[in-house]
């Protein structure tokens, strides 16, 4: 009997392929690739923590531990089994600077850790204790303790009362300072106003393209407010970034087609 013998620089390449083939699946990401983490509690979006911020000193080791978490696990291919569309219990939304989305959530055993990576719309299983345990109970240690409730002194005038808000207007595609409606004048102010943290922004360049779309509220004191989009976060004055899920959809709709009438 003939016994078939393997080049071993065949088998190297062989070898190298079959290894590097879960691998070129791995979101693999580094620090300055992201834009913000959110962890949110599905059946209690209204305790979700603030977003983490790559530009917050605290929030950066949190980020660099989860992405090399990322970087370690142990990638076992798409699967297909698990629907995208399905909802975990919590999940960890990544959002990076390049308009790419990852959501990370645990399974039940095993140290699996789903990633959807929401572009493509595939699931991708990782097998990592480490990261798997954070998404079900570590991030409460580190996420709800780097931030408390802060508003700074530029920020006094909130939160804003009704009675001191001479006019709101709205700009978007299509809209060139509409007055906000009695309904969305209410509905503004209560988001504004459910926001406790602000980050203050660093290093901004010099001139920056005018916003999509732009909400300036007028004060009876002659005072105005400016707020926007500023890349994927939002933007209160020109100087503070901060995090509301009802007010991106809204300036998301004043700056998209379907607004046209």
């Amino acid at each position: 009997m003939k016994k078939w013998l393997v080049p071993p620089l065949v088998l190297i390449c062989f070898l190298i392929f079959v290894g590097c083939k879960n691998v070129s699946e791995l979101p693999f990401v580094k620090v300055s690739d992201i834009q913000s983490f959110q962890y949110e509690i599905v059946m209690h979006k209204e305790n979700n923590p603030v977003p983490l911020l790559p530009s917050n000193t605290k929030d950066k080791v949190i980020i660099e531990k989860i992405t090399s978490w990322m970087g370690q696990a142990k990638s076992e291919g798409l699967d297909n089994q698990v629907t995208t569309q399905s909802i975990p219990p919590n999940f960890l939304t990544i959002k990076l600077t390049n308009g790419s989305t990852y959501r990370l959530s645990p399974g039940g055993n095993n140290d699996i850790v789903y990633v959807q990576i929401v572009d493509t719309n595939k699931t991708l299983r990782l097998r990592s204790s480490d990261l798997h345990t954070w998404l079900w109970t570590g991030w409460e240690i580190d996420i709800q303790n780097t931030k408390t409730d802060y508003i700074p002194k530029e920020l006094s005038f909130l939160p804003i009362s009704e009675k001191n808000v001479s006019n709101i207007k709205v700009w978007g595609r299509g809209i060139d300072g509409r007055e906000a409606t009695s309904e969305e004048t209410q509905n503004i102010l209560k988001w504004v106003n459910s926001v406790k943290h602000f980050e203050k922004e660093e290093n901004l360049p010099g001139e920056r393209k005018a916003p999509m779309s732009e909400i300036r509220i007028y004060l009876k004191t002659n005072q105005e407010i400016s707020i926007h989009r500023w890349g994927k976060n939002l933007e209160i004055n020109w100087s503070y970034q901060f995090a509301q899920t009802d007010l991106e959809k809204f300036l998301d709709g004043l700056a998209s087609p379907t607004t046209l009438k």
